[in-house]
């Protein structure tokens, strides 16, 4: 795909340069270099921009009949043949207005360099993201713990090897302290609610009030003060001879646990005035348990939201000597680059939580990466340059001059738009 890709890339900016030659016997085609058609052009952008904040983006929309947008096809903007066009509308004015600063506006004494540079960059850019949707691969490859793995899968199924192979070495997840909430065991909705409330633990403040350092933490949940004695942020449920039993557990199927009293505010007789227990959202291998407050609220901890994914992998390279042997730490938005491969995490066994045997990472092969990252240089490069007197470029502008010179006379030298 990468070949096809770059062969309709190389089509395009041809086209573009045949316009511009022939715009000087066709006047009409010099309106699209003009400041009129880069106007427009932005005006365009933006308004697809806006479109694409303002409007949800689900391609299923598209099949019900009841939403118009859908119908429409702003469900799916960037995949309709309205965004291509635009976006092939804005390439075509962005690269002609290149190619006519490079043919006339270089000999000029007023000459803007940074002008160029950041528009080829954002060209090349452009065009790059464009070409790369066309030629990327997608596969995703699942890794259990110390087994190496080459094999990935397409979409359709299709098994392919790849030149490195990687190997899970260890899988955690860095948690958020979890929240104590209350639910409504007759409709089985966290209460209130629209708005249901919460009190987030405090590992921290706990610890120092058992050391007597600092006053044990309180809350008030609905109608009722909670106040957290004890927390384990790992801990396994265990019998000894006086029974069950709480301890902590730093191992497969373990979970957090808190001991909590909870207290009426309120004066009735269908509420219970002061009660304690331990409360946890359980795990794979321990259930859950909470605290009645009355006959049908019980209070619950959460699942901790997670902070971190953090995969350790192990990748072996069969090109480079001794097998290419490195390891690597993949996290959510930071991927591993392995040659023109990157390497992105993508999901794990959301039952077992932290204590997942094997996790799924999406690899990617974008073979126009490189000229992402060539435009984005350009870009910062004419941004830096801008901050530079014009008379600096005086040589710098002889040079190019000489350089392109050679190709002057293609052009007549009556653009001046």
């Amino acid at each position: 795909m990468f070949i096809v890709s770059l062969g309709i890339a190389l089509a395009f900016v041809a086209v573009l340069v045949s316009v511009y030659f022939f715009s000087n016997r066709l006047s009409i085609l010099s309106w699209f270099y003009s400041k009129q058609a880069s106007l427009i052009s932005i005006g365009l952008l933006l308004i697809l921009t806006l479109l694409l904040g303002l409007i949800r983006q689900d391609a299923g929309f598209m099949e019900e009949s009841s939403d118009w947008l859908g119908r429409l096809g702003l469900r799916a903007l960037t995949s309709s043949g309205l965004f291509l066009t635009f976006l092939l509308f804005f390439l075509s004015v962005l690269g002609l207005s290149v190619i006519h600063t490079l043919f006339t506006s270089l000999s000029r004494p007023n000459f803007n360099f940074p002008f160029l540079l950041n528009h080829l960059g954002l060209f090349i850019t452009m065009l790059s993201l464009l070409m790369g949707g066309l030629s990327m691969e997608r596969y995703s490859m699942r890794l259990v713990k110390n087994q190496p793995e080459w094999r990935v899968l397409k979409a359709n199924g299709q098994e392919k090897q790849l030149p490195f192979a990687v190997e899970l070495l260890d899988f955690d997840i860095e948690e958020y302290a979890p929240k104590l909430r209350v639910l409504d065991t007759r409709s089985g909705e966290l209460l209130p609610v629209k708005h249901p409330v919460s009190m987030t633990i405090d590992p921290e403040q706990i610890y120092k009030a058992s050391n007597g350092e600092a006053p044990a933490q309180t809350g008030v949940l609905l109608k009722w003060k909670v106040e957290v004695l004890q927390y384990m942020p790992q801990a396994m449920l265990t019998k000894d001879q006086y029974g069950p039993i709480y301890i902590p557990y730093k191992n497969e199927g373990a979970a957090p646990v808190a001991f909590v009293n909870a207290t009426s505010l309120q004066d009735t007789s269908s509420m219970r005035q002061e009660q304690g227990a331990w409360v946890s959202c359980g795990s794979a291998f321990m259930q859950a348990q909470g605290l009645w407050l009355d006959s049908s609220s019980l209070l619950i901890m959460a699942p901790p939201e997670p902070k971190r994914f953090i995969s350790s992998l192990q990748i072996y390279k069969q090109e480079e000597p001794e097998g290419g042997i490195k390891r690597a730490v993949l996290e959510v938005n930071h991927p591993i680059r392995v040659g023109n491969y990157s390497l992105y995490q993508a999901s794990y066994d959301k039952q077992m939580g932290k204590w997942s045997p094997y996790i799924i990472i999406e690899v990617v092969k974008d073979p126009w990466q490189a000229g992402v990252l060539i435009g984005i240089v350009l870009l910062l490069l004419g941004l830096f340059l801008s901050f530079i007197p014009p008379f600096l470029w005086t040589k710098w502008r002889g040079y190019f001059k000489n350089s392109f010179k050679k190709l002057y006379f293609l052009f007549p030298q009556n653009h001046t738009k």
